[in-house]
């Protein structure tokens, strides 16, 4: 007597729904987008790492006061390409933020270095706070910044990038 074989079954995926693709199609043209655009104003661009819709930029004044700066609009995290001459002291950093202003053309960006590259190259190091609704950031320079951002997931996840890259040994 001959065995009849098994059959099994296999189930046909399910395609994703027409909603998620157009989702997914759109998150990947904003974030070429935004990449296009960061490099028009740093040529060392590597790769976008994290973007949010909307920040405000905030500094900490000589008068210990926050003070709303003209900057806010889209906020983007990205890697630089090193630079082949260390010496640049305006090309030090291989990371990036940035905010494509909406308010004038002129757009806010400011470098980012581990504590390690600056331990290695003298410099004092960046750091990072979280308050209630605020990325705190003391640059290389000793200003200050408060970065404002509209969603708090974002929020969080922009910070823990930042933290994470300036705190890389």
């Amino acid at each position: 007597m001959s065995q009849i074989p098994s059959t099994t079954t296999t189930q046909t995926p399910t395609p994703p729904a027409p909603e998620t693709v157009i989702d997914n199609e759109f998150s990947l043209y904003t974030k070429t987008l935004t990449f296009n655009v960061i490099g028009r104003y740093d040529p060392k661009i590597d790769r976008l790492l994290y973007h949010t819709s909307h920040c405000v930029v905030y500094k900490f004044n000589d008068s210990q006061d926050w003070e709303q700066t003209d900057y806010q609009g889209v906020m983007a995290v990205y890697t630089r390409k090193k630079s082949e001459d260390d010496t640049d002291v305006d090309d030090i950093y291989d990371h990036g933020i940035i905010i494509m202003n909406r308010n004038t053309p002129e757009n806010f960006s400011l470098g980012l270095l581990s504590k390690n590259d600056s331990r290695t190259l003298g410099l004092s190091e960046i750091k990072t706070e979280y308050q209630t609704d605020y990325i705190i950031i003391k640059n290389l320079e000793g200003e200050i910044f408060g970065f404002w951002v509209h969603e708090e997931q974002d929020r969080e996840g922009i910070f823990a990038l930042i933290k994470a890259i300036v705190d890389r040994e």
